[in-house]
């Protein structure tokens, strides 16, 4: 199935020209588009998992797409999507347009699986005597964080992070999307087979799986 590229607005640069690096992303795509399972790992980073296409806009993924401006496949194609410690990295404009997208790329019945850090979890660290009590501080990298003020400014400026959600937002704005039956999940559990045993960051706190 072709699929004609509709390049974002946002996407082009001044004088009306496409930027090519999204324009490539969107070529590239395509490659991928008949495969059945067509399943999706957005923001993979340095994990690959086999029989899904690996999704990042750095190091070598199988697909290279700067997932704010969308996904580039056509309706209804896409059997599962899969993201931890990505949509965080995202503005919430940003992410509510990837969530639209999603939306729009699973077939009916697909799922999406998203984990993040739980802002709520966050929150209550830096009002507990247990602040300390979280394995990534133990790196020596953040031996300077002597207080819960400088865990919480850490928790939304480090990373590139952008917009932290919990359990009532990020449902909120699936919902928003068009998804149904969204519901939080386990660590590395799921009713989905697709979906066991993928989480590879023990500080994904919160973890939602939502269905088309």
């Amino acid at each position: 199935m072709a699929y004609e590229l509709n390049i974002p607005t946002a996407a082009s640069m001044l004088g009306g020209e496409v930027n090519p690096l999204i324009a490539e992303g969107y070529v590239a795509a395509q490659k991928f588009a008949g495969l059945r399972p067509l399943r999706l790992h957005l923001g993979c980073g340095t994990v690959r998992f086999a029989e899904w296409v690996n999704v990042d806009m750095d190091g070598e993924p199988d697909l290279r797409l700067d997932l704010r401006y969308g996904l580039p496949f056509p309706d209804a194609c896409v059997d599962a999507i899969h993201s931890e410690h990505m949509l965080e990295h995202l503005s919430q404009a940003d992410g509510r347009l990837l969530m639209s997208e999603a939306h729009r790329v699973l077939k009916p019945g697909g799922v999406v699986r998203i984990g993040v850090p739980d802002l709520a979890e966050i929150v209550r660290r830096y009002d507990s005597a247990d602040w300390r009590d979280q394995a990534w501080i133990a790196d020596p990298n953040f031996d300077w964080i002597d207080t819960p003020v400088a865990l919480i400014n850490v928790a939304f400026r480090g990373w590139e992070h952008q917009y932290l959600y919990d359990e009532g937002e990020l449902r909120r704005r699936l919902l928003a999307a068009g998804f149904t039956g969204v519901e939080r999940v386990e660590w590395g559990k799921s009713a989905h087979p697709e979906f066991a045993g993928l989480e590879t960051r023990p500080e994904t706190d919160l973890i939602v799986e939502a269905v088309k």
